[in-house]
């Protein structure tokens, strides 16, 4: 009788769970369902709409749209129909990362981030920007509207990410396209923030560390040797007054401001975690004179944020009145960033050209007015009220000078000369910048010459683009409007706001700017870096960034394949393109390992097992060929003897854990640890302050402590962490994370919106994200797209 009991009672309990059971499955299959229906993977479909007909059709490997119509508005339809199928988290995110509208879906986390976008006022910008569009551009950017509308006001369920995160669709409009393009072209030109940062440390500790942490000077120490993109024998300086242009600057002394008005924690605050990060692109295009097959060669690898869904939205468009083109844009954005057409292919890197300033200002306690020649100006003032997630909305006003946007917060001070402001100024930022023409124009370029034209005219988007013609031609070019400065160092520091001498009159532009088309050489490297030679021409345009690794690791492939070979093919493209050789690694290891021989006597005085291990690891070290490969144990040792004698550094500089990390991420580039190395090789600064910290306070020969400190802390770190050297792997304790910016942290779907690989790359950590190799007069021969979770 009781068994009867029990069984009726779990029956019972088993009945009480399977209704909420049978309903969340039938909810998740209906959910399916629809999104199987809604956002279409392979297949073709139809589409007919006020502009005419056109057609989609879905790669079935990588989920590739590709677009063709029967008028080029149709087109245009289509691809906003597209997009939003495959991203309308990511139009919704961009254009809240543009409007300064993050708090809302993520929280107070992100309501710096939205001040300082509320503060550049893209809307108020691009909304001038219209005017300078062509009615046959503008009646195009509608139809990718009406697409993107379309398929949100057909949809019957929202996307996962969108329901999940919060995250209500609004209609989309031109203009939100404009704004994701504008943060877009901001978001390459990263020289002021080397700018603030140099200013911030020399305000503390002086020019001679901050020009040393951030250097500006194509010092190498003797790493390697100098390189650009731009050899000086290619450089066309051919009219009179372009060439008494560039004399007038010179590099004198300058002065920073007393007072920068911004600290570290500022500098920190520029960035949100996620998307719209650019880690730096590459490209190499080679003459059809050194090519196998007699056409151009041309490969593009494009490093955008970690992140699921990619940063890049691929799709290939066959116009009817225009081009077949095939690349990668962004989702909100309807034309082709880094691609080709059938007549030319180009891809565009971060140029870090000095085409923005820094303006340190004084206002007034009522915040109505600035100083300025002698008197007081008014701001231009304007309310936003910014809503937060979870949390009651903040008030915020936005002040502007005619430099540009003040981008601190400007607090009410008891003087009107206490803690200045801080304004940017860039041509972006200008009614007249006709970027978004340009690319239109560079879409549907057929020649070199039309191609080149559509660079010149792009005035905020400061890039250095390579390029490949069907007529084999191949180029470099610099585009953006750049200010002509008295002096070089004027773009170095914050510049007085005060003084109309800093303010802008003339640029450089166009044909001014740094470019190459068919260089001696035949070939050219483009990777982000600096792009024309220094004590050469073009002094004050990129002048700051010193030559990088991975751009003369390219040339000494390059030049060693045509050494052998004399030729170069669609392989040789390929080896180069996937090289994982850190060259700052081959340079350096050496004069690490030779420190150690030379002072480990004074540490080492024991035979345990450990330190017998780590002899016969640096027994075999100099055999190490610096490929930073995921199974590499040596890469291991090394990468992590670079971090943990970075973590050692600039510890009586930098005094709180925060600061030591932010110095350690930060200073310890190729060139100011090089130096370093070098000079302890040669037994100088062997006792230098940059070495000091609480371990090493009193005794001699502190970085020489440091660097064997560093070996042996590495050495004990992995020997605990992974036992047993047959786990010693590099990718290992570098993987890298393709997170998905809600979904990551959600258990349940973890697993399809969050990814980690094995990283077999340079120095810092970045992977490949999306490879675009354009080849034998550029056909697309390999498209790759690791993050996407279908």
């Amino acid at each position: 009788m009781l068994e009867n009991v029990f069984a009726k009672e779990r029956s019972k309990g088993r009945s009480k769970w399977m209704f909420p059971l049978f309903s969340i499955a039938f909810a998740c299959l209906l959910y399916f369902f629809l999104w199987l229906i809604y956002s279409p993977q392979s297949g073709t479909y139809k589409f007919k709409n006020i502009y005419g007909e056109a057609y989609i059709t879905y790669d079935g490997t990588y989920g590739i749209p590709y677009i063709s119509g029967t008028t080029n508005n149709a087109i245009a339809f289509a691809i906003g129909y597209s997009q939003a199928a495959d991203r309308l988290y990511d139009l919704s995110l961009h254009r809240a990362m543009a409007a300064g509208r993050l708090a809302e879906y993520f929280g107070k986390e992100a309501l710096d981030f939205d001040r300082y976008m509320r503060s550049l006022q893209l809307s108020k910008v691009t909304a001038r920007e219209l005017q300078l569009l062509s009615t046959q551009n503008m009646t195009f950017l509608q139809a990718y509207t009406d697409g993107i509308n379309e398929y949100a006001k057909r949809l019957l369920v929202q996307p996962i990410e969108l329901l999940l995160s919060g995250i209500s669709f609004e209609p989309w409009s031109i203009q939100d396209s404009l704004m994701i393009f504008k943060m877009f072209s901001f978001s390459l030109s990263e020289h002021w923030k080397l700018t603030a940062l140099r200013t911030v440390i020399a305000h503390k500790w002086g020019k001679q560390l901050a020009e040393r942490l951030v250097p500006f000077k194509d010092v190498t120490n003797g790493l390697f040797e100098s390189i650009a993109a731009i050899d000086p024998s290619d450089i066309p300086l051919n009219k009179i007054d372009l060439r008494l242009k560039y004399e007038q600057v010179r590099d004198t002394s300058f002065e920073p401001v007393a007072d920068p008005g911004i600290d570290f924690k500022f500098l920190k605050s520029l960035r949100f975690r996620g998307k719209i990060d650019w880690t730096g692109s590459s490209a190499w295009a080679v003459h059809k004179s050194k090519s196998a097959n007699g056409k151009t060669l041309f490969s593009a690898s494009i490093n955008g944020a970690h992140a699921i869904p990619s940063e890049l939205y691929i799709m290939s468009i066959k116009y009817p009145q225009g081009p077949n083109l095939m690349g990668a844009t962004m989702a909100g954005f309807p034309l082709i960033l880094f691609g080709r057409n059938e007549h030319v292919g180009w891809s565009m890197a971060t140029s870090f050209v000095e085409n923005i300033d820094l303006y340190s200002v004084k206002v007034t306690t009522d915040l109505r007015q600035y100083h300025y020649s002698g008197g007081w100006k008014n701001l231009e003032v304007s309310e936003e009220f910014i809503k937060v997630k979870g949390k009651k909305g903040v008030n915020y006003t936005v002040y502007r000078t005619h430099h540009g946007p003040i981008i601190t917060s400007i607090k009410r001070y008891t003087t009107p000369y206490h803690s200045p402001a801080l304004a940017i100024a860039w041509k972006g930022f200008s009614e007249t910048d006709r970027s978004v023409a340009g690319m239109f124009r560079l879409n549907w370029a057929r020649t070199t010459a039309d191609l080149t034209d559509a660079l010149k005219t792009f005035d905020g988007l400061a890039a250095t683009f390579t390029f490949s013609t069907e007529s084999g031609d191949i180029g470099l070019w610099t585009t953006g409007r750049i200010p002509v400065r008295k002096s070089i160092r004027d773009s170095l520091y914050i510049r007085n706001g005060q003084s109309p001498e800093n303010d802008w009159r003339e640029f450089y532009g166009g044909e001014d700017n740094p470019h190459v088309v068919n260089p001696r050489s035949g070939y050219i490297s483009g990777c982000s870096g600096r792009v024309n030679p220094l004590n050469e021409a073009f002094h004050g345009i990129a002048t700051t960034v010193p030559a990088s690794s991975q751009a003369l690791r390219s040339h000494k492939l390059i030049a060693s394949i045509l050494k052998r070979s004399k030729e170069l093919d669609r392989s040789h493209l390929e080896i180069i393109q996937n090289d994982v050789a850190d060259l700052f690694a081959e340079s350096i290891l050496g004069k690490l390992l030779a420190i150690v021989e030379k002072h480990k006597a004074f540490y080492y005085h024991s035979d345990s097992e450990e330190d017998k291990a780590m002899k016969r690891v640096l027994g075999v070290m100099p055999s190490w060929t610096s490929e930073m490969k995921s199974d590499s144990k040596y890469a291991l040792l090394y990468s992590m003897w670079h971090k943990e004698l970075s973590e050692m550094m600039l510890h009586k500089y930098f005094v709180d854990e925060g600061e030591q990390r932010f110095a350690a991420e930060n200073f310890f580039s190729d060139y100011f640890l090089g130096s370093l190395v070098n000079n302890w090789v040669e037994g100088k600064e062997l006792d230098s302050e940059y070495c000091e910290n609480s371990q090493n306070k009193g005794k001699q020969n502190k970085c020489v402590h440091n660097v064997v400190e560093a070996l042996v802390r590495a050495h004990k770190k992995i020997v605990e962490k992974y036992n047993s050297a047959r786990n010693w792997k590099w990718g290992y304790e570098n993987p890298v994370d393709f997170p998905h910016l809600h979904l990551s942290s959600c258990c349940l779907l973890k697993f399809l919106y969050h990814r980690r690989v094995l990283a077999s790359v340079l120095l810092p950590p970045y992977i490949r994200e999306t490879h675009v190799l354009c080849v034998d007069t550029l056909s697309l021969i390999h498209i790759s797209e690791p993050t996407r979770p279908y």
